[in-house]
């Protein structure tokens, strides 16, 4: 069933979907994210069985909201848990008042708002929120099993929010494309995998001085779960490789991810994309 989903997909989709994301720039990936065919893959039916429609209507559209930077709202990144938004945050932080009253008198301001954001690799984005989601929502479990995992995965897949009683900790392995979902839209978007030159990009793009004389660290703001201290991202790779028939599954739910912001879901269905996963942190 979760195949037919992918067959009944126009073919611009698939095609936009298995395109390199370092092939595209911050603009063009801001251009898809908007496009129709990204609208048709965030509109598509995402589970068979009814399960829970307050879990699923937050899955779909959950957003963590946004971050002004500089010029007042002039500048806007939207934040994605677990896709670099701490170090970019404290980033900003870092910055002196003067820097931003100087970036207030820019041509930024006159320009308008600059809306981005980063994403990175769903399948990686999903494990380092499981991680997330096991450290904040599980402390008492010093580990996590396959067990655990694969319990967890079944009940998200079958569109059920696991019984925990963590708050928003579950809300990490939400996808990334719900922000669109909420109504954010887009003038760039950039890559965590490809985050130095990305930073140029966009430093050249919003011509902000602040952007342009900083560099993004992605240690800044590491999260514990950077080490996965319970395994559990280990977990769930392994529940994963072993499993084809639930990756597969898996990453037709976080289809919308791949469409919007241009990643190679077939390296996610066939199991190339675990390997990566666990070389990127978990900030």
């Amino acid at each position: 069933m979760w195949l037919g989903l992918l067959a009944l997909l126009p073919q611009s989709i698939l095609s936009e979907v298995t395109n390199d994301p370092a092939q595209l720039s911050g603009v063009a990936r801001a251009q898809l994210a908007s496009s129709a065919q990204s609208n048709f893959a965030l509109s598509r039916r995402m589970w068979a069985a009814a399960g829970d429609a307050s879990f699923q209507e937050s899955w779909l559209q959950f957003s963590s909201g946004g971050l002004a930077i500089g010029c007042d709202s002039s500048n806007i990144k939207c934040k994605h848990w677990k896709a670099g938004n701490n170090a970019i945050q404290l980033l900003v932080d870092k910055a002196k008042y003067k820097e931003l009253e100087e970036l207030r008198r820019s041509s930024l301001c006159a320009r308008g708002a600059v809306s981005f954001t980063f994403v990175r690799e769903p399948l990686s984005h999903f494990l380092s929120g499981f991680t997330e989601y096991a450290f904040r929502a599980w402390k008492g479990l010093t580990e996590i099993d396959t067990t655990f995992a694969k319990a967890t995965l079944m009940t998200i897949l079958g569109g059920r929010k696991p019984n925990v009683t963590g708050g928003s900790a579950l809300r990490h392995v939400y996808p990334m494309s719900g922000v669109l979902s909420a109504g954010w839209r887009f003038d760039w978007v950039g890559v965590l995998e490809h985050a130095d030159s990305a930073w140029e990009e966009l430093a050249n793009f919003s011509r902000s001085e602040l952007v342009r004389n900083t560099k993004l660290d992605s240690s800044l703001g590491a999260h514990p779960t950077s080490s996965d201290p319970q395994g559990a991202r280990a977990a769930m790779v392994a529940v994963l490789r072993r499993e084809p028939e639930l990756r597969g599954r898996l990453c037709s739910l976080l289809l919308a991810d791949f469409a919007c912001f241009g990643y190679d879901i077939q390296a996610c269905r066939d199991g190339r994309a675990l390997p990566s996963a666990l070389r990127h942190g978990t900030q």
